[in-house]
């Protein structure tokens, strides 16, 4: 990760966890969970310091647990890159005498504004637009490859399974459930992207049961 000599973020010293991706927390026994949270805290903690190290392996995670971790690494490193930008912010202002001051107007006040639509209609943009970034980068983790979240068609593809009613956690455990399935075959690995993955299909890879779990002719389910 990128830093400046003048770059404080050794004083950062919280993190935010969000409830779409804790879901995934509840397939764990305690253990699992209580060695998820120290690495989450590792995680963090080594970001935060003077001279950061790339993480060099997740002590004792594999497997599901560490399918598990990936969401939260990416949501720290998205989080802690808007901070730094907000430390840049505020420390460029100071050099100029802090946030510029703004009027009181003059001469008799007017009605309130009505609250503008288009701002909120903004908002509603911004939200979208940081739901790609979280489900791309969590595709590029996980399936490491380096696919953008500006592409048209990539953000055009998650908001329309977004206005479907799918959260980025059944974004995620698509990626996961697909990989697992293709990652290490040739011929489909070159599926392990966007078009395809949250396409029209989406909901059938969100549902498909694992091999493992599949019922062979006579078996009755349980």
């Amino acid at each position: 990760m990128e830093r400046t000599s003048e770059n404080k973020s050794h004083n950062k010293n919280s993190f935010i966890l969000y409830h779409d991706i804790c879901e995934s927390v509840s397939e764990l026994t305690d253990e699992q969970a209580g060695m998820l949270f120290k690495e989450i805290i590792k995680y963090s903690t080594n970001l935060t310091q003077p001279n950061p190290t790339e993480p060099t392996g997740l002590n004792g995670l594999n497997g599901l647990m560490k399918a598990v971790f990936n969401p939260f690494a990416c949501h720290i490193d998205r989080d802690f890159q808007r901070w730094i930008g907000i430390c840049e912010r505020n420390r460029n202002n100071g050099k100029y005498g802090g946030r510029p001051k703004q009027k009181k107007p003059s001469g008799p006040q007017t009605n309130p504004v009505k609250p503008d639509k288009d701002k909120d209609k903004d908002k509603d943009k911004d939200s979208i637009n940081e739901n790609t970034y979280t489900v791309v980068s969590y595709l590029n983790k996980v399936c490491n490859t380096k696919y953008k979240p500006t592409t048209p068609k990539t953000k055009t593809l998650v908001n329309a399974r977004m206005k479907e009613g799918f959260s980025v956690s059944d974004f995620q455990k698509v990626v996961d459930k697909q990989f697992e399935k293709w990652g290490s075959n040739g011929d489909m690995c070159q599926y392990l992207r966007p078009e395809t993955l949250f396409g029209v299909k989406f909901e059938g890879y969100l549902n498909a049961i694992p091999p493992k779990q599949k019922l062979h002719a006579g078996d009755k389910p349980l």
